[in-house]
């Protein structure tokens, strides 16, 4: 598991599984809006939609998944968190 490859105590496990957690609630939302969205696109170019509304999805979508990129991201935990036990 990630945290035995990590290294971590037992009290560091618990904060990265708070972390993970709490990355993973606030990034469901998201999540699914990337999913009905992926879902709206192949529609669209499959039932044969215009290209503006293709051009128009893909932007929206991409943007979402700028929202997710910033939800996900590692640079949003501190660098003080999730060290290995040896440091």
């Amino acid at each position: 598991m990630l945290f035995e490859k990590l290294k971590l105590n037992k009290e560091q496990k618990e904060e990265a599984a708070t972390i993970i957690s709490a990355a993973m609630e606030k990034a469901a939302p998201t999540s699914e809006l990337l999913n009905k969205g992926r879902m709206i696109i192949a529609n669209t170019i499959t039932g044969k939609g215009s290209e503006d509304d293709v051009k128009k999805l893909l932007g929206e979508y991409s943007s979402i998944s700028a929202t997710m990129t910033s939800i996900d991201g590692w640079s949003a935990v501190p660098p003080t968190r999730c060290r290995p036990v040896d440091e």
